[in-house]
């Protein structure tokens, strides 16, 4: 049993691993499912269908922990009188509780593709307990006379269903089914053909509507790429205006330097004059976690924008600055500069196919200056070298 829980707990954890897009976060009362069974059962030491045929009812309970794997308990209520058990002195010969694990071989192998295909095969493996109502397994040996009240069983089976229904709720399926009886009060534990039933089953299920307003799992969904371009234009142009502030600010400040200048030259009748820098920064910003430097997916809208920009201007040549937020030590913060930069480099070569000569990167170590909330310093940016002016002093005589 622990052997069998821990192979469908990997097997869940290989699917959810393998899985593409993510899921929407499941609350614990999500994906469960009720369910009705009914079918016909044989002796598997036997297996003659022909005049020997009992049926059976159940019904069943259960949970999908991923679109995968899930758990289930189930009651199976055995009729008849055709000598399969030995006389039973009420309407029902035998009932087997179990608790069962499913696997979604479909979802399993080939992914979950964000709602159930319309046919799918499921695995049902499970042990469980079953008492005989005053019944003996008289198929295991017809002339013993010991009914064994108490048995341990074990399950195995094949889910053949059709998912049904405008939002997939409803789930029919036939079912090819061993029952063992595994030990019983003066029997070890043994798998015996001779100790087995063979049932064919056809069943319903329900599933309940879950928190995210459908009957099944559900992917997150990914954000509008026009939405993000928007809130990426909206970022760039609150970026360009606080460079700008800064820019200004700096260009006040050289005006002061500059006339202070001016004063202590007038004596040797020269004026300095500073010419302003121009420093052509393109809008798009690209954000990063703090203390990372992996390109968050949303992140690849901005650089999209510049390496369009680059292939519109084939003479461009960008220099990629990244920067870090003042947590941390500035030798760490310089590193981390510089594996932003290297990042976002890195992506417009291999990703968008931009010439490795045309791109620099450069780490610019540690800021505050750039924003006001450190989280918004975590960045890179771009300079379009082809436009930067350096600073240029003329030195007029009088």
């Amino acid at each position: 049993m622990k052997k069998a829980i821990l192979l469908l707990c990997m097997v869940g954890l290989f699917s959810t691993a393998a899985m593409a897009q993510p899921l929407a976060k499941s609350m614990f009362f999500d994906n469960w499912y009720v369910g009705a069974t009914s079918g016909t059962y044989i002796p598997s030491s036997t297996f003659k269908i022909s005049g020997n045929t009992e049926w059976m009812l159940g019904w069943r309970v259960g949970k999908w922990f991923t679109p995968d794997v899930g758990l289930s308990v189930e009651a199976q209520h055995f009729f008849g009188k055709k000598g399969h058990f030995s006389v039973s002195h009420t309407s029902i010969n035998v009932w087997n509780a179990s608790v069962l694990g499913m696997v979604n071989f479909h979802n399993w192998f080939a992914g979950y593709l964000g709602t159930p295909r319309p046919f799918e095969v499921i695995g049902v493996l499970g042990i469980g307990g079953a008492g005989l109502c005053g019944a003996g397994w008289k198929y295991v040996r017809p002339n013993y006379d010991d009914p064994h009240p108490n048995s341990l069983t074990a399950s195995l089976g094949l889910d053949f269903t059709l998912n049904l229904g405008s939002k997939k709720q409803w789930q029919v399926y036939m079912e090819p089914r061993m029952m063992y009886e595994l030990a019983n009060e003066k029997e070890n534990v043994q798998f015996n053909n001779s100790r087995a039933l063979f049932s064919l089953n056809v069943g319903v299920n329900y599933k309940f509507m879950t928190s995210n307003t459908t009957h099944n799992f559900k992917f997150i969904e990914i954000i509008d790429p026009e939405k993000v371009n928007m809130l990426t234009d909206s970022l760039g142009i609150l970026s360009n205006s606080a460079y700008n502030k800064d820019l200004q600010l700096a260009n006040k400040n050289a005006e002061i330097d500059s006339l202070q200048q001016a004063i202590q030259d007038i004596n040797r009748l020269q004026l300095i004059q500073k010419r302003k820098v121009t420093v052509n920064v393109l809008q798009p910003v690209v954000i990063f976690r703090q203390n990372k430097y992996i390109i968050d997916p949303l992140q690849f809208a901005p650089i999209e924008v510049i390496a369009k920009y680059m292939r519109k201007h084939p003479d461009s040549k960008i220099e990629v600055r990244g920067y870090a937020s003042p947590e941390g030590v500035e030798h760490a913060n310089q590193k981390l500069s510089e594996n932003r930069a290297n990042a976002v480099r890195n992506a417009l070569i291999k990703k968008y196919n931009i010439a490795p000569e045309r791109l620099t990167a450069t780490g610019c170590g540690t800021t505050d200056d750039l924003f006001d909330e450190f989280e918004f310093n975590r960045v890179v940016l771009f300079i379009d070298q082809t436009k930067y002016e350096e600073e240029e002093y003329l030195e007029i005589n009088r």
